[in-house]
């Protein structure tokens, strides 16, 4: 009992509503209180900074080890917004273009303040755990948007237009390509090419403590699923890619015995693989 107390007390309760709100934020700009859509998008950036401004250690920092090469490749890319920021082809109001160059990097800092966050593997799981409980019920909403009509109220995108006068995204099967609790389907794509990550790096290390957590991998086989189903071969390609990477850099750095254990997901992934494929809708998610 006392290890969960303390547990708790590891716990950033900014960082976590911060999550929250940024999964969930879709959901009340589409279905609930689609008139206040920008005062909701704006409150992530309130969530955010209060974040930062809340994480104890802040003042550390400055002294968090960064690989020279990560560097210079923020560098570069700091350099390239702020190039473009002057690039005013789409508007010639530069308030504008500074405004949209402040939101675009405010989550660049997350990079730095996550250690500050996930201060040991303990703790990491824990919040590794609340998200897969967290993301289950989103992917069972994209699952239940992919077989629903276009014209359902949970396909309904962020907008200020009168439902029926714009058109729902469609997949190659006539089926909706899905967006989850996001505004928009590129987002939810997005989305999902990271946080798919750590879903397989928490399946991972349940699988080396020689239990596989079902959280883990039902919240990991409906990502992949939802990955599909949000048709953006862009994101699938990405993830698929950098997957394998991943593990290709674990074999040469010595850590091929976890490939064995994967032997249990990869059934599971694949029963589910052809369930889907016994179904035309599920088979016409997968090629999308």
């Amino acid at each position: 009992m006392r290890d969960k107390v303390g547990l708790m007390a590891k716990k950033n309760i900014p960082f976590i509503l911060f999550f929250l709100f940024v999964v969930f934020q879709g959901a009340l700009r589409k279905w609930y209180f689609p008139s206040l859509g920008t005062p909701l998008y704006l409150f992530q950036y309130a969530l955010l900074y209060f974040f930062y401004l809340s994480t104890r250690g802040k003042k550390n920092l400055v002294h968090t080890s960064v690989a020279p090469a990560f560097q210079g490749l923020l560098m570069v890319y700091v350099v390239y917004g702020i190039l473009e920021m002057f690039n005013l082809r789409g508007t010639d109001n530069l308030i504008v273009q500074v405004y949209g160059f402040a939101m675009h990097f405010s989550f660049v800092p997350l990079v730095f303040y996550m250690s500050k966050v996930m201060v040991d593997e303990e703790t990491m799981e824990s919040y590794l755990k609340m998200m897969a409980f967290a993301l289950i019920p989103v992917f069972f909403l994209g699952i239940t948007q992919y077989f629903s009509p276009r014209e359902a109220f949970i396909n309904r995108y962020a907008t200020d237009e009168e439902d029926g006068t714009y058109e729902v995204v469609k997949g190659a099967g006539g089926h909706v390509r899905i967006a989850g609790t996001f505004s928009y389907l590129a987002t939810y794509a997005s989305f999902l090419t990271f946080i798919l990550h750590l879903l397989f790096y928490g399946t991972i290390i349940s699988l080396l403590k020689k239990k596989l957590n079902w959280y883990y991998a039902v919240a990991y086989g409906m990502g992949i699923i939802n990955l599909f189903m949000t048709g953006s071969r862009g994101p699938t390609v990405y993830y698929a890619a950098t997957e394998v990477i991943t593990i290709l850099v674990l074999i040469s750095t010595g850590q091929a015995r976890f490939l064995k254990n994967l032997l249990p997901l990869g059934i599971l992934l694949f029963a589910g693989y052809a369930v889907l494929q016994a179904t035309e809708a599920g088979a016409t998610s997968m090629d999308d």
